[in-house]
């Protein structure tokens, strides 16, 4: 199971879902992330402006979000 984060970027909270799925449901749990490695997401603090306006360099570009999303599922298919 891959699981996308939200705005913020790949925390805790997502790693704690795959782990759940992983452990209950015994699925492989994956968290990808859409932003890269390199990627510094504004702090979860920063006004929305801010955190809206470097999300939108993925969401406003579908052929990007989705290259993301597929490097995630060949890693997941190559393990």
């Amino acid at each position: 199971v891959i699981i996308l984060h939200d705005a913020s970027g790949p925390d805790t909270y997502e790693q704690q879902r795959a782990t759940i799925l992983a452990h209950k449901n015994g699925y492989v749990g994956f968290v990808a992330d859409i932003y890269g490695f390199y990627a510094e997401p504004p702090p979860p603090d920063a006004p929305w402006a801010e955190r809206g306006a470097f999300t939108q360099q993925f969401t406003n570009n579908a052929t990007l979000f989705s290259m993301r999303i597929q490097a995630a599922i060949d890693y997941v298919m190559g393990m």
